[in-house]
């Protein structure tokens, strides 16, 4: 199974290939596993990212995608990983 194709099946995700956070079924990609593998570190990672949400828009409020941002994604067969990610903000 290759998690970074999984995740964007069509039959399974409707309109799978933007990143959509809020979708109905958003609680059944593969990202962590499933069944006998899920992944034990799930709640770790999910906590951490939730930080990182947190401390990114308490520090800089304004910050967002750079207008035209289009991400070119390395070429791996495990996950779908951006090569950068170009942002900016309003500096005060």
């Amino acid at each position: 199974m290759i998690t970074g194709s999984a995740n964007r099946d069509e039959e399974h995700f409707p309109s799978g290939e933007p990143l959509d956070i809020t979708r109905q079924n958003a609680r059944t990609h593969m990202s962590f596993g499933y069944g006998i593998h899920y992944c034990l570190g799930f709640q770790l990672a999910k906590m951490e990212a939730q930080e990182l949400v947190a401390q990114l828009s308490e520090r800089f409020p304004s910050l967002r995608l750079a207008p035209g941002f289009e991400a070119e994604y390395l070429r791996n067969i495990t996950f779908r990983v951006p090569t950068s990610v170009m942002v900016e903000w309003d500096q005060v």
